[in-house]
C-alpha cells in the first residue's frame, strides 16, 4: 500500500490516497494487465526522451547530434552533467567581446 498525493496548483490543498501498487512487474501486470502497463511505460519514456531531447536543443546541438545522442539514450539512467569548468566556459563563450576582455583582466589582476 503506497500512499498518493495530489495537489490542484500551487494554492490548492493536497489530498492524500492510500493505493495498492506493485514496486515489481509482475505484481503490476497481474494488477492491471500487460496492455495497460506496456502503453503507461511507453508514454512515460517518451516523456522522458522529449525531455532529454529539449535539454539537447538547449544546449545548441544540432539535429544530427541530437540524434546520435538518442541512439545511446536509456530511460532512466541520467547523462553525466556539465563540470563547474564547462558550464563556466559556456557561460564565458555567451559573453560579449568586450565583457570577456573585462573579465579577463579582472581575473589577471586577482
Amino acid at each position: 500500500m503506497a500512499t498518493i498525493t495530489a495537489k490542484d496548483g500551487k494554492e490548492g490543498a493536497a489530498v492524500a490516497v492510500e493505493y495498492e501498487i506493485s514496486e515489481d512487474l509482475a505484481g503490476l501486470e497481474a494488477a492491471f494487465g500487460a496492455e495497460v502497463i506496456a502503453n503507461r511505460a511507453s508514454a512515460s519514456i517518451i516523456v522522458a526522451l522529449q525531455g532529454y531531447m529539449r535539454s539537447l536543443q538547449r544546449q545548441g546541438k544540432t539535429a544530427k547530434e541530437i540524434q546520435a545522442a538518442v541512439n545511446e539514450w536509456k530511460p532512466g539512467i541520467k547523462a553525466r552533467g556539465k563540470s563547474p569548468q564547462e558550464k563556466l566556459m559556456d557561460q564565458f563563450a555567451g559573453l560579449d567581446p568586450d565583457a570577456r576582455k573585462a573579465l579577463l583582466k579582472e581575473l589577471a589582476g586577482a
